[in-house]
């Protein structure tokens, strides 16, 4: 792991609402594993540069665009604050199964 970088565990994304209990965890988990199924792909065809991690606050704009029509990255953001997230931790997912 880059030592510069902020990472926190997926896990303490636990117990976070925007709509539901858990939701931004959810989410979370199926935007890594689509990103690690994008690394397979590139490593297919010869082109994988290394493993991408997204940060809190990319997850919490994904999570707006995709509710687009109920609010914004920023009120999403907004709620992650109130946990104690900065937006620019990296999300690690040791053991995510």
């Amino acid at each position: 792991m880059n030592k510069g970088l902020n990472y926190t565990d997926i896990e303490k994304l636990r117990g976070i609402k925007i709509l539901y209990e858990d939701d931004f965890y959810e989410y979370a988990k199926v935007v890594i594993k689509i990103m690690d199924g994008y690394g397979m792909y590139q490593r297919e065809q010869g082109e994988y540069i290394g493993t991408a991690r997204p940060t809190v606050y990319g997850v919490a704009r994904k999570f707006a665009s995709t509710a687009n029509l109920y609010f914004s990255g920023k009120y999403v953001l907004d709620i992650l604050k109130k946990h104690g997230f900065t937006g620019k931790e990296v999300l690690n997912i040791e053991g995510l199964g």
